[in-house]
């Protein structure tokens, strides 16, 4: 019984310190989102939190239930064995069936303009400002850039008076316009 006990006390402190990781590691996230003006409640971070916390809760009881069902064991004129057998199947059960239903499948889907305040909330906060500049097919193919991350746009009407056949773009075409689906031109 003393190497069951062991065993069952080393895998609590491994739960016990994993999920206080876990707590601390969420906390940290959710005070990093406050300090950017975020409301944290109905995020799901704020029910992960509480369901480690649970589990941290369920885990001392866990470890509890067993000093006490080892105690009442080992004690003379102690539990017979198959008493403590018996009560620690039950506890077994009833701490599996609590963690079980606080880590229910449960829907962590936010709402979406929430998540799109929040994606403005950290973009005003950690990205530079964007600066869009619109370059027409000829500046983009005349340049000497290195790379070029935009998506040009032709008009249908910008080389209204060169008759091509269809399917053949005009020579003043770019090459990234000659990409673009029919229906974009």
């Amino acid at each position: 019984l003393i190497p069951l006990f062991i065993v069952h006390s080393v895998v609590l402190t491994d739960v016990y310190i994993s999920a206080t990781s876990n707590v601390n590691d969420l906390r940290l996230q959710m005070t990093q989102m406050r300090l950017l003006g975020a409301d944290t409640r109905p995020l799901p971070i704020a029910r992960k939190i509480t369901m480690y916390r649970w589990l941290r809760f369920y885990t001392l009881a866990r470890a509890v239930g067993e000093v006490g069902c080892h105690v009442a064991y080992v004690v003379p004129n102690g539990l017979s064995l198959w008493i403590f057998t018996l009560l620690h199947e039950i506890l077994d059960l009833a701490l599996t069936t609590v963690i079980g239903y606080t880590f229910r499948p449960q829907d962590l889907a936010i709402d979406p303009e929430l998540m799109a305040r929040f994606n403005d909330l950290v973009a005003k906060a950690c990205l530079p400002p964007v600066i869009v500049v619109n370059a027409t097919a000829d500046v983009i193919e005349d340049s000497d850039m290195v790379a070029c991350l935009c998506k040009p746009v032709v008009s249908a009407t910008a080389h209204s008076d060169e008759t091509q056949p269809a399917g053949r773009p005009s020579p003043r075409q770019s090459r990234f316009s000659r990409q673009l689906p029919q229906g974009a031109r």
